[in-house]
């Protein structure tokens, strides 16, 4: 047993240790209060940061958007005006092109003609041939009031229907002709066919004075090309005249 003494030495002792835990308790409370809070200020503040750098995210998205949408309006724009002036190019070279052939046909007719006077200065009569008595009314038909006629001698191959045959890269050279014949009204001409499918090309063409012939080749070009083959018949012709 214990003196009163040592019970009231104990008692404080309790007492103090009592006092003790619950300044550690109040103490730890209060710590765990600032951690709260300052791990509530931390997840707000990462939510602002987040909106932050979104807003500037977006922004630039936009911009780089708008920035592709400008170049290629811009690619559109510079590949129409390329279109633009291809085509005017095009319309120019034409336009050269149809010049080029009215003269060359003007030309040719003049050639055609004064080769014709010459022969008829001559003074040199044609062979009375069912191929002459042929040309001479197609002449009479269309030969203006100077009696000049201008003579067009072809075949298919000036049509180009076989790549094979022509050499200057396809295109028919015998509607350019007709067309630009057409363009400067030239109506004293007569084309002499040497083969069905140029004389129904003519026919088609439309208001073509066009006149079918068979006529030999000449032994010197039999193995020729095909426009080569007829090269020299147009001479006699000519001298028919």
């Amino acid at each position: 047993l214990t003196s009163a003494g040592g019970r009231r030495r104990m008692r404080s002792s309790a007492a103090l240790l009592l006092c003790v835990a619950a300044a550690a308790l109040v103490l730890l409370y209060v710590s765990f209060s600032k951690a709260l809070a300052v791990s509530e200020g931390q997840s707000d503040s990462s939510l602002l940061l987040g909106k932050r750098v979104s807003q500037p995210s977006a922004l630039l998205l936009a911009e780089r958007r708008a920035e592709a949408a400008e170049a290629r309006a811009a690619a559109a724009e510079e590949r129409a005006s390329a279109a633009e002036a291809k085509a005017a190019r095009a319309a120019q070279a034409a336009r050269e092109s149809e010049l080029a052939g009215a003269a060359a046909v003007g030309r040719a007719a003049t050639a055609g003609c004064q080769f014709a006077r010459l022969a008829n200065d001559l003074g040199e009569q044609p062979e009375q041939s069912e191929t002459n008595r042929k040309l001479r009314t197609a002449y009479e038909r269309v030969a203006n009031e100077r009696k000049e006629v201008m003579i067009a001698l072809t075949n298919d191959v000036m049509m180009c229907t076989n790549r094979k045959t022509c050499w200057w890269n396809g295109g028919n050279i015998l509607e350019t002709f007709l067309e630009q014949a057409r363009r400067v009204r030239l109506t004293n001409y007569v084309i002499v066919t040497l083969d069905d499918e140029t004389e129904t090309f003519c026919r088609n063409f439309g208001g073509v004075p066009s006149l079918r012939l068979e006529l030999p080749v000449p032994t010197a070009q039999q193995n020729s090309r095909g426009a080569n083959m007829i090269s020299t018949l147009k001479y006699g012709l000519l001298k028919q005249v």
